[in-house]
């Protein structure tokens, strides 16, 4: 299940990249999309604008790829070749491409969350074995000893703390 929400969340960050990418080429190419300055009617108008049209990339790029949210969250949780769009499928790709609209970061935080939430319960689970490991063998549970017994790699130490 965690490798599946990962795998989702990456697929969903990739295309949310493509979104972004072509909305801010069409932002920098058209001229009433470009900013106005110290016009703050004009800014919520632009604002208003790009949201529409991220939004609507966002479907355009769902349905190019064929990635129907429900398929995504299916136990297969891939995206199928482009076959013929039933009304499920096309209901499916405009509610991620909803989703693609909330841009890159959205996605790439909370990919950030799951990874991390992954690692911390790797983490508990070696300490756990660690711990149940000393007990076989009678060692005290002290923070020496258990330092000792875990490995760099269990730590997973950054380069800086180990030089």
């Amino acid at each position: 299940m965690e490798n599946q929400i990962i795998s989702i969340t990456l697929t969903l960050f990739m295309l949310s990249l493509i979104t972004e990418k072509i909305a801010n080429f069409i932002k920098l190419h058209v001229r009433s999309l470009a900013d106005k300055a110290g016009d703050v009617v004009g800014e919520k108008k632009r604002e208003r604008t790009m949201q529409l049209l991220t939004g609507v990339i966002g479907i355009a790029v769902a349905l190019v790829c064929n990635a129907d949210f429900f398929m995504l969250i299916s136990e297969n949780s891939k995206i199928e070749p482009l076959t013929l769009l039933t009304f499920k499928g096309v209901v499916g790709c405009i509610i991620t491409g909803l989703f693609l609209s909330q841009g890159s970061k959205f996605f790439h935080d909370l990919l950030n969350t799951v990874l991390y939430f992954k690692n911390m319960r790797k983490a508990i689970y070696n300490k756990q074995q660690i711990e149940n490991n000393l007990l076989e063998k009678g060692n005290n549970l002290t923070a020496d000893s258990l330092f000792t017994a875990v490995t760099a790699d269990q730590r997973q130490d950054d380069e800086d703390v180990n030089q």
